[in-house]
């Protein structure tokens, strides 16, 4: 039988540091989302499974805990934890210090003002933007009106194939409930 079927048990612990790099280049690259709108910092490889609100330091312990974690954690989860953790302390140490209350709350005034979403998508060309702010988990969400005539539906089917473009459609929407990101669809 093949030993490189695809399963979880394909590389053994002492492998793990060299199937990590995978892993933290996709974070590197902003593949895998870290920092969510709010300015809390979640694990994108627990996706709906455990806590997803953390601060830099919490979420650094879930990751190297994980990832030197007992018999039971797959090896693959242990690399994708320990890449994470890597991730943390070379990649976002440095801005977790620069965050600050002020800049978070012009930041939530600039996604509740439909001026910047009317301005972010003037390439499609809206008549107008309806803003929808929860003051609970500190996310926002926006929605597009266009004209009622043809140019009105090629704007919004341009619009809506640029969305699905970047994995950003109602479908990815409703699969990605859990766990939205610091980019939903900015």
């Amino acid at each position: 039988m093949d030993s490189s079927s695809g399963d979880e048990s394909d590389f053994s612990d002492s492998e793990i540091n060299e199937y990590m790099e995978k892993p933290y280049e996709e974070l590197r690259s902003g593949k895998y989302k870290v920092k969510a709108l709010n300015g809390s910092l979640r694990c994108p490889y627990c996706a709906g499974k455990k806590k997803q609100d953390y601060k830099f330091k919490d979420l650094l312990q879930h990751a190297s805990g994980v990832g030197k974690g007992s018999a039971n954690i797959s090896a693959k989860q242990k690399a994708y934890h320990l890449a994470l953790a890597k991730y943390l302390e070379v990649d976002l140490a440095g801005e977790v210090d620069e965050t600050s209350l002020p800049t978070i709350t012009q930041t939530i005034d600039a996604y509740h003002d439909k001026g910047y979403w009317l301005r972010r998508f003037v390439k499609y060309k809206p008549l107008d933007v309806h803003c929808f702010w929860n003051e609970v988990d500190l996310t926002g969400q926006a929605i597009l009106m266009f004209n009622s005539d043809w140019t009105g539906y090629v704007n919004a089917t341009e619009f809506e194939e640029d969305f699905e473009s970047e994995r950003h459609s109602k479908e990815h929407w409703n699969d990605q409930q859990g766990q939205l990101g610091s980019n939903i669809y900015a």
